[in-house]
């Protein structure tokens, strides 16, 4: 089945309710996976070779539990929702296929925004242009890991039938990529002026109340996104409602 349109408010109100179903595992997952490793990357400086190695590992990790929590929201949109033991293991279990996909697609935007940083170099306008290519790449693709993981898809079938599947839909997932940045954007910005008005120009350091700020935030954006794709999925196969 190919490009169903997609239900938006519908698919809203689905990401709210699987992250609060399932708030206990998927908030446990992504301070273990997301919040830890940015409070340890913020910490090290970017330009050392530690930063490097954490920026690789955080990547890894983030990959890993958006894949891990796309598992758990089609199995509950399917009517087999998991208790929080089984959304771990079982997610963990199931992960190969979506996680090797999800490296797919992170490579792909690492390579564009490289070659947009290169490109930049003799003309500025070309990062802008990669950037964008990018996040539209990353919208286009997004039913495709939770594919990989539910349809047991090899990486480059899984690809593709994330292209077929937001044909026709992808205005669609635009309003919500839309919404979803207008609803986060206001409030780090918010969160960010609240930190420099507490630790004006203060390096971050572990008893850094902004550090923790940042983490906080982190940690409740990334979960929610986190439910997206799953939620996408489902819903480009189902009819219209």
């Amino acid at each position: 089945m190919t490009g169903s349109r997609l239900n938006v408010p519908l698919a809203l109100r689905r990401i709210a309710q699987g992250f609060w179903f399932d708030f206990a595992p998927i908030v446990t997952l992504g301070f273990g996976m997301v919040t830890l490793p940015g409070i340890i990357g913020a910490l090290v400086p970017p330009a050392s070779s530690g930063g490097t190695v954490m920026a690789v590992v955080s990547g890894l990790l983030a990959a890993l539990f958006v894949t891990i929590v796309s598992h758990g929201v089609v199995a509950r949109l399917a009517g087999k929702p998991l208790d929080a033991g089984a959304f771990v293991s079982q997610g963990i279990v199931a992960s190969p296929p979506g996680f090797s996909v999800a490296l797919l697609i992170g490579a792909f935007t690492v390579l564009i925004a490289i070659i947009g940083l290169l490109g930049a170099l003799a003309w500025p306008p070309a990062r802008t242009i990669a950037i964008a290519t990018g996040a539209v790449l990353v919208l286009m693709l997004l039913p495709a890991m939770p594919a990989a993981l539910a349809e047991r898809l090899p990486p480059l079938v899984a690809l593709q039938r994330g292209l077929e599947m937001t044909r026709g839909a992808r205005s669609a997932i635009v309003v919500i990529a839309l919404i979803a940045i207008f609803t986060f954007g206001p409030t780090w910005l918010l969160l960010e002026a609240l930190v420099r008005n507490i630790e004006p120009g203060a390096a971050p350091s572990f008893a850094s109340p902004g550090l923790w700020l940042r983490a906080l935030y982190a940690l409740i954006a990334s979960s929610v996104a986190a439910v997206v794709p799953g939620v996408i999925y489902v819903g480009l196969l189902e009819p219209r409602r």
